[in-house]
């Protein structure tokens, strides 16, 4: 269960990575869970850092354009929950990018109204 739960502002509208870094077995983040799946009007993304920094979560529609940006700029370690507002988003397919610390994941995430 997450500790820190974000909800992100409306005005940010419009299977589980794992990330190591080279020469560690520690993972440096973790991407807990993305749900509901598919999601309408908002998608919760669950994650997990192993030292403090900024993150960043996009999401990006087929054609890579991004549609939602949202930073953290002193994410604390430990596990996190962010809530996304998807409900002025077209439906479709995009892709949720986490980025963190110099890492990131990416997980394809469904929108349908």
């Amino acid at each position: 269960m997450p500790g820190k739960v974000t909800q992100v502002p409306k005005a940010f509208s419009h299977s589980q990575g794992l990330i190591v870094t080279e020469g560690s077995s520690e993972p440096v983040m973790d991407l807990l869970g993305v749900f509901p799946q598919p999601c309408n009007p908002e998608l919760n993304v669950e994650f997990s850092l192993a030292e403090q920094g900024q993150l960043e979560v996009s999401l990006f529609n087929l054609q890579g354009r991004r549609v939602l940006k949202h930073t953290i700029t002193a994410a604390e370690p430990g596990d996190h929950s962010l809530i996304l507002p998807t409900a002025e988003i077209p439906s479709g397919v995009y892709f949720l990018r986490l980025n963190a610390n110099g890492t990131s994941i990416q997980r394809s995430v469904t929108i349908m109204k």
